[in-house]
C-alpha cells in the first residue's frame, strides 16, 4: 500500500493489530507515534531518537529481543551501554583503560574482540602495555636496552618500524653502528675511513648537514679545514688572503670578528694582526693623540696597569714611550741577558715576595729552583737534555694554599727551553716548545723579545689548542739596575675569550748578580702582585640552588633569587630544595679575572612533555649547543661565571663543580651538577654517567 498520502501521526489508526499489522510483542515499549522512528516506505531500517533516554537504561531495550544487544565477540562487561558509546551511533566508541590489569591486553585485544597486533607489528610476546600507554596506541615507547647489537634492521626495516630515511647516507652497516638505543639523535658516526676530499657526498645538506647559510665561500673539500673527528675547531690557511680583505669573513657572522671589548678602529685587522696567529697583535702608535692612553689600555680593551705598576694617577705617555712600555731614557747600561737565564737554570736558588690584600691576609711566595741530571724524556725530544726542578709554593697567613712543580728541560750554552712536565695538569700532560728563540747576551732597559712558542699536550698525545708564548723583557728599575721579567702568556684557541699570563721579574746589576725578586702569579683564580702592592681581594663567591621534581625524576640548579623564590612559592610545580648547592660568581666584577659566563640552555624532550637545562663555561661547546637547534637545546641566557678547567683541574683556590648525565633515562637528558665525588659516586651507582670536572667554582 502507498503510505505517502497517510497524515503524520495516525498510523495507529491502522496499525493497530485488527486492520493492520501493529505493535510486536518485543518492541520497544512506547506510546509514540509509529513514524516517529519507522518511514511510510518501509518498516526497516527504523531511526530511533536517544537523546530523552535516560543514563545507564541502555539495555532495557537493547537486549537482544527489542533491540540489537552485545555482539558474541563484545568485551566482556556489566557496564551500562552508554559507558563507551554515544546515543547517536554505536562506533566510534570510548572506553576508560584506567582500570585495566596490567599484562591483561590481550584478553581483549586479540584480532576479534578489538583490535590486535597487526600484520607489521614487531615480532614480541611481550604484553601491549610493555610499550603503549592505556590512553592511546600513539606514541608507542619500546626499551630497546635487550635488543642484540647488529640487529636493529630486523624492526626498522620501514614495516614493522621506521627504517631509513630516503636521505639517509648509504651504507650497509648496522644502525647501532651510529645510533644510541635511547634515541635517534644525536648519531656519532665514524669518519676515519672516509676518503680524504668526498666530504660534500654525504655533507651536501640533505643527506648529512653541509655547508651553513654564513658559511666562507669557497670550493675547497670540508676537510681542507675540517677534521674527521669535529667541526670545530677548523684551521684555516690563510696565506693566500688579499691584504685588507679580512672583514670579508670575519664580519663576526660567517667568521669570528672583532670582539666586544676590542680596541675602536675601521682598520682591516691585517695593520695589527698576522694571518697566522690573531695573537700577538702589533699596532702602531704613532698617531695616538697623547693622553688618551688609558681610552683603550684599561684592562679591558688592551692591557693596563700590572698589579705591581707604581700607583698614580699621570697618563701613561707621562712615563712610557709609544715604540715600547719601558723608555730607554731611564737607564743607558747594557745588562746581561743570556747569562743570567743559564745561571737561573743551572744554580740552586730561592727567591720570595710578599703580599697582603685589602681584608687583612698575607701571602708569601716562594720559588725555588734545583738542577736535576740530564734525562731523556720522548715526549718532549728523542735524545738527553739538562733538567732543573722549579717548585712555587703560595702560603697564606702562614699556611701553604698551593704549591705547583715543573720540570724544565733544556739546553745549555746558549740557554734554550724545549719543554716542561707540570704537576698541576697530571703526569701525563706536558707542555712541548714548538718554536724557539735566540737569546741575545746582552740587552738595555726597553728591550724584549720571544724566549719560545709552545703548545700543551693532554693524554701524551691529544694537541691543546691554547699556545704558549715566553716573552723576556729589560723593565726599568734604576741608572744602574734593571729587572729581567719573563713573562708567560696563553693565548686561548677561542679569541673571545681573555687571555691570560704569569711573570717572573728579577733586579740585575750590571755584572747579572740579582738582588730582587717580584712576581704577578694568578692564585685563587686572582691575578696577585707579589713585592709590595697590595693584591685584590679574593672573593668567596655567591650560591646556585638546586631543586629536584619526582615527577618526573629531574634537577634542577638555579642561581637567580627570583626564580628559586617562584620555585619555592609554587608547590603544585613539584620542584623542591634538595639541600645542594654551587659556589659561583654572580657578575664579572666579583669573579677572578680568568672566569667566563657559563651559557644556559633549555630544551623540551619526551614529545614536549619533560623540559631540561643544560650548562656549560666551554665558550667553543656553547657556540656548538647554539648552533645546533637539532640537538633540541635553546640559549636563555648567561647564568653566572665559572672558571674553565684545564685539562680536567681546577687551578689553586677555586672549587671543582663535576657533572653527570642520566644517560636519557625516562626519556628525557637531564644533567646535575655536584661539588661532592661521593655525590657523583651515588649517582653513577643509579645508572647515571660521569662527565667528569666541567666547572672551576668559588673556594
Amino acid at each position: 500500500m502507498g503510505h505517502s498520502a497517510v497524515a503524520p501521526g495516525t498510523c495507529a489508526t491502522c496499525h493497530n493489530g485488527t486492520t493492520a499489522q501493529g505493535k510486536s510483542l518485543g518492541h520497544i515499549s512506547t506510546t509514540a507515534s509509529c513514524d516517529t522512528c519507522h518511514k511510510t516506505t518501509g518498516w526497516k531500517p527504523a531511526t530511533a531518537g536517544h537523546s530523552n533516554v535516560t543514563p545507564g537504561t541502555c539495555a532495557t531495550c537493547h537486549n537482544g529481543t527489542s533491540a540489537s544487544g552485545k555482539g558474541t565477540t563484545h568485551i566482556s562487561t556489566t557496564a551500562s551501554c552508554d559507558s563507551c558509546h554515544l546515543k547517536t551511533a554505536w562506533k566510534p566508541a570510548t572506553m576508560n583503560h584506567s582500570n585495566v590489569a596490567k599484562g591483561t591486553c590481550a584478553t581483549c585485544h586479540n584480532g576479534t574482540t578489538a583490535s590486535g597486533k597487526s600484520t607489521t607489528h614487531i615480532a614480541t610476546t611481550a604484553s601491549c602495555d610493555t610499550c603503549h600507554q592505556t590512553t592511546a596506541w600513539k606514541p608507542a615507547t619500546m626499551s630497546h636496552t635487550s635488543v642484540a647489537p647488529g640487529t636493529c634492521a630486523t624492526c626498522h626495516n620501514g614495516a614493522s618500524a621506521i627504517g631509513k630515511g630516503t636521505t639517509h647516507i648509504s651504507t650497509t652497516a648496522s644502525c647501532d653502528s651510529c645510533h644510541l638505543s635511547t634515541a635517534w639523535k644525536p648519531a656519532t658516526m665514524s669518519h676515519t675511513s672516509v676518503a680524504p676530499g668526498t666530504c660534500n657526498t654525504c655533507h651536501n645538506g640533505t643527506i648529512a648537514s653541509g655547508r651553513s647559510s654564513i658559511h666562507i665561500p669557497t670550493t675547497t673539500s670540508c676537510d681542507t679545514c675540517h677534521s674527521s673527528t669535529a667541526w670545530k675547531p677548523a684551521t684555516m690557511s690563510h696565506s693566500n688572503v688579499a691584504p685588507g680583505t679580512c672583514a670579508s669573513c670575519h664580519n663576526g657572522t660567517s667568521a669570528s670578528g672583532k670582539i666586544t671589548t676590542h680596541i675602536s678602529t675601521t682598520k682591516p685587522c691585517g695593520t695589527c694582526h698576522l694571518t697566522t696567529a690573531w695573537i700577538p697583535a702589533t699596532m702602531d702608535h704613532s698617531n695616538v693623540v697623547k693622553g688618551t692612553c688609558a681610552t683603550c689600555h684599561n684592562g679591558t680593551g688592551a692591557r693596563g696597569k700590572g698589579l705591581l705598576h707604581t700607583s698614580t694617577t699621570a697618563s701613561c705617555d707621562t712615563c712610557h714611550l709609544k715604540t715600547a712600555w719601558i723608555p730607554t731614557t731611564v737607564s743607558t747600561l747594557d745588562f746581561p741577558v743570556e747569562a743570567v737565564f743559564s745561571s737561573l737554570a743551572s744554580t740552586a736558588s730561592t727567591y720570595t715576595a710578599s703580599t697582603s690584600d685589602a681584608t687583612g691576609n698575607s701571602y708569601l711566595l716562594s720559588v725555588n729552583r734545583s738542577p736535576g741530571p740530564d734525562k731523556t724524556n720522548t715526549l718532549i725530544y728523542p735524545t738527553p737534555l739538562k733538567t732543573y726542578a722549579q717548585t712555587k709554593v703560595v702560603e697564606k697567613n702562614g699556611n701553604v694554599v698551593s704549591t705547583d712543580n715543573n720540570e724544565v728541560f733544556y739546553t745549555g750554552g746558549p740557554f734554550s727551553p724545549y719543554g716542561n712536565l707540570n704537576d698541576l695538569y697530571g703526569a701525563n700532560n706536558y707542555m712541548k716548545v714548538t718554536t724557539q728563540f735566540t737569546l741575545p747576551a746582552t740587552g738595555r732597559v726597553g728591550s724584549s723579545g720571544v724566549l719560545y712558542k709552545g703548545r700543551n699536550y693532554l693524554n701524551n698525545s691529544t694537541l691543546s689548542f691554547d699556545t704558549w708564548y715566553a716573552v723576556w723583557s729589560l723593565e726599568a728599575d734604576t741608572p744602574t739596575t734593571a729587572w729581567l721579567c719573563l713573562s708567560i702568556d696563553i693565548a686561548p684557541a677561542n679569541v673571545a675569550v681573555a687571555a691570560t699570563s704569569e711573570m717572573e721579574c728579577y733586579k740585575l746589576d750590571q755584572s747579572g748578580s740579582i738582588t730582587g725578586f717580584k712576581a704577578d702569579t694568578i692564585e685563587g683564580g686572582v691575578n696577585m702582585g707579589f713585592g709590595g702592592d697590595t693584591a685584590p681581594v679574593i672573593s668567596s663567591g655567591d650560591v646556585a640552588v638546586e631543586f629536584y621534581n619526582a615527577n618526573i625524576d629531574h634537577y634542577f640548579m638555579t642561581a637567580s633569587a627570583d626564580e628559586a623564590a617562584a620555585l619555592d612559592s609554587n608547590s603544585s610545580w613539584g620542584w623542591t630544595r634538595t639541600g645542594n648547592t654551587l659556589n659561583v660568581w654572580l657578575s664579572q666584577a666579583s669573579a677572578p679575572f680568568n672566569a667566563l659566563p657559563v651559557c644556559r640552555f633549555y630544551g623540551i624532550f619526551a614529545n614536549g612533555t619533560v623540559g631540561s637545562h643544560f650548562y656549560t663555561v666551554d665558550a667553543a661547546e656553547c657556540a656548538d649547543v647554539k648552533s645546533r637547534l637539532d640537538w633540541g637545546w635553546g640559549y636563555e641566557n648567561d647564568a653566572y661565571y665559572a672558571v674553565q678547567p684545564a685539562g680536567g683541574a681546577c687551578p689553586g683556590g677555586t672549587s671543582p663543580i663535576y657533572r653527570v648525565y642520566n644517560n636519557g633515562m625516562g626519556g628525557a637528558p637531564n644533567h646535575r651538577y655536584l661539588m661532592s665525588q661521593a655525590d657523583v659516586a651515588t649517582m653513577v651507582s643509579q645508572g647515571w654517567g660521569s662527565e667528569g670536572t666541567v666547572l672551576c667554582g668559588a673556594p
